[in-house]
């Protein structure tokens, strides 16, 4: 990735991303982990409050639920 235009959002998203499903759930869970780690270090050092905390968790909280949910339709269809 060339890091002179890493704030070009087409850099990131597109209609034709690179990464599978099994790897944007990966990735999700992986955050998840470091939120739950480092969140409430976070809001006792100031960093951020609690009420945006719980917040940023909970979303990418539903956006693994969303993934999770995809992947076992995915998985259940049959296979021709």
């Amino acid at each position: 990735m060339d890091t002179n235009n890493v704030n070009k959002q087409s850099d990131f998203v597109g209609a034709n991303p690179k990464r599978s499903l099994a790897e944007a759930i990966s990735e999700v869970d992986r955050e998840l982990q470091v939120r739950r780690r480092c969140y409430s270090r976070w809001v006792d050092d100031g960093k951020m409050t609690e009420v945006d905390a719980i917040d940023r968790y909970d979303r990418l909280a539903a956006a693994s639920f969303f993934l999770h949910q995809a992947k076992d339709q995915n998985d259940a269809k049959p296979v021709n």
